[in-house]
């Protein structure tokens, strides 16, 4: 019983891990893409809508993940 306890926690972890880091890379290309385009066209005003997109992206990629987790 200890060890399926053991493997459950260390399971678990990984995929924290994992949806840690996905998360990490979608912002951080988010914060590149955006500064990238808002000094290369100076439209700041408009470029921030770029958030917006990648709150969308990661709540499409964190849901994909757990569905297939489900499986």
């Amino acid at each position: 019983m200890e060890e399926f306890k053991e493997w459950s926690n260390d399971n678990k972890k990984a995929k924290s891990v994992r949806g840690g880091a996905i998360s990490s890379l979608v912002w951080t290309l988010t914060i590149l893409i955006y500064l990238l385009l808002s000094f290369w066209t100076g439209a700041w005003y408009i470029t921030w809508i770029l958030f917006l997109v990648a709150v969308c992206i990661e709540a499409v990629v964190t849901l994909v993940f757990r569905i297939r987790e489900l499986r």
